[in-house]
């Protein structure tokens, strides 16, 4: 037990403490090892073995030297060095039997320590570089209005350039007012039919570094919840109890429901990834009477339609972990991310801020392809590539800083809160 309780620490802990761990154990053991082969040397030889004919006019403190030079070179399996067991006499064999084990062991610590090692290095870059929002934004009525442009499954809110999102949004909104017969400022309130929706952000650690995007991205979500107590059971529960010795130990009940969450992939996650969750009737965050109303009603009813009915409407719940999945483009491996949600983390009428922008690429930062490389058309003149038409020397970047700022919802309603300076996120009053 003690052993595996050692390697999972290491697994566990940070590579200066295990390093630190195997230095300390390999000089134990050079110094260990090495009194071992003087003591046996003086016990069986007089100390010929080790020392030669030169044994009686060595101090303790010489021969002891002598041992450990024959020691290290042993138990790091380099082969004996200036000092070694004479090779053409006998009556030495208990010290090479002493220097046979010592090798053993010193084959054994570095293929242990290389093996670890490694372990670690692979669990390192099985860590996706990724970072998580540090709130939940609920947004309701018109602040879940078009906080998203979405083409099928994906999310290209901060995955298209900026100019290429307008143009994209512009599009949308006029082919909405011409296909419902009204202006984009009419459109019904809402999402999902106007059902409030839950969101949180992910930002690609490299975002502004190319060739560093996570293929096949997958998120998942589990809510941890206490169960619900009703009837008879609530007492029942309440009292469910396990002694133990002098003690009483409350056990109280927990449940786990899984979290539907869209977009749940992305092919090429290289930015920023806003995942949202409708509140709607099959939502377990939201109290079990309000998600009956809404299963009787088919809707939402637009009397909630202020932060503080909306924050009564959801369940306290104890956790929220999310979890990602992809492959790295950077070391071609299957990484993972995780964080976890509390309730605290909610914060009602508030979206994220735009953490997107674009900067001017200066002429010694442009690439060979987009300079001398670009393919000719029938006139002779080169192609221009697609995005360049309007700014052709402007690249999108991602304000890291701003990943966790939020701002209010439009439409005026948004949950007060207390601009801490010492809170992980920043709230920008607009």
């Amino acid at each position: 037990g003690r052993t595996v309780e050692l390697v999972m620490w290491t697994y566990g802990a940070s590579f200066g403490k295990v390093m630190l761990f195997f230095l300390t154990f390999y000089v134990v053991n050079i110094f260990v090892w090495a009194g071992v082969m003087d003591l046996v040397d003086l016990t069986t030889s007089g100390g010929d073995c080790i020392h030669g004919d030169d044994t009686a006019s060595l101090s303790s403190t010489a021969r002891y030297e002598l041992a450990f030079e024959l020691s290290w070179s042993t138990f790091t399996t380099v082969g004996y060095g200036a000092v070694s067991p004479p090779g053409g006499e006998t009556g030495c064999y208990a010290i090479r039997l002493i220097c046979a084990f010592v090798a053993f062991t010193g084959v054994l610590f570095g293929s242990t320590t290389a093996a670890i090692m490694y372990s670690k290095l692979m669990r390192l870059l099985a860590q996706a570089h990724v970072t998580f929002s540090s709130t939940l934004c609920v947004q309701y009525g018109r602040g879940a209005e078009g906080g998203t442009v979405r083409y099928g499954q994906l999310n290209f809110r901060a995955s298209l350039s900026v100019q290429a999102y307008k143009k994209l949004t512009a599009t949308l909104l006029t082919e909405d007012s011409q296909r419902n017969g009204d202006s984009a400022d009419e459109s019904p309130a809402g999402s999902e039919d106007g059902y409030p929706v839950i969101e949180f952000r992910m930002m690609n650690d490299r975002a502004n570094h190319e060739g560093s995007e996570i293929w096949d991205a997958q998120i998942s979500a589990i809510v941890q919840l206490h169960k619900e107590q009703t009837g008879s059971s609530a007492g029942a529960l309440k009292n469910d109890k396990v002694s133990g010795g002098g003690s009483t130990l409350d056990l109280e009940k927990k449940v786990y429901y899984p979290i539907s969450l869209t977009p749940n992939t992305h092919p090429h996650f290289s930015r920023i990834w806003y995942a949202r969750h409708v509140l709607n009737e099959e939502s377990p965050l939201l109290k079990r009477e309000v998600r009956d109303m809404i299963a009787a009603d088919k809707k939402w009813d637009p009397d909630f339609n202020s932060w503080r009915e909306i924050r009564d409407c959801l369940n306290p719940f104890i956790s929220l972990r999310v979890t990602l999945s992809g492959t790295s483009a950077v070391s071609a491996s299957t990484v993972f991310a995780e964080h976890v949600y509390e309730f605290d983390d909610v914060c009602v009428g508030w979206r994220f801020a735009n953490m997107v922008y674009e900067k001017k690429v200066g002429i010694y930062n442009r690439s060979w392809w987009r300079r001398f490389g670009r393919p000719f058309g029938l006139t002779g003149e080169p192609v221009q590539a697609e995005g360049d038409e309007d700014n052709p020397d402007m690249k999108t970047k991602v304000d890291r800083a701003l990943l966790h700022d939020i701002v209010p919802q439009p439409g005026g309603d948004f949950e007060p809160m207390e601009d801490d300076t010492d809170s992980v996120f920043h709230i920008f009053n607009i």
